[in-house]
């Protein structure tokens, strides 16, 4: 069976900076989480 994933940068991508009150948007958190839940590329 193949999945397709398709990421916008949404909300498990932003990461809040305290000390700017800003969001960024620096890296995808993507491969951890599909390393977490044990789907290979």
């Amino acid at each position: 069976m193949n999945i397709r994933l398709i990421t916008t940068g949404g909300t498990f991508d932003k990461k809040y900076d305290a000390i700017r009150g800003k969001l960024d948007f620096k890296e995808t958190h993507l491969p951890e989480i599909l390393d977490i839940v044990r789907l290979n590329p």
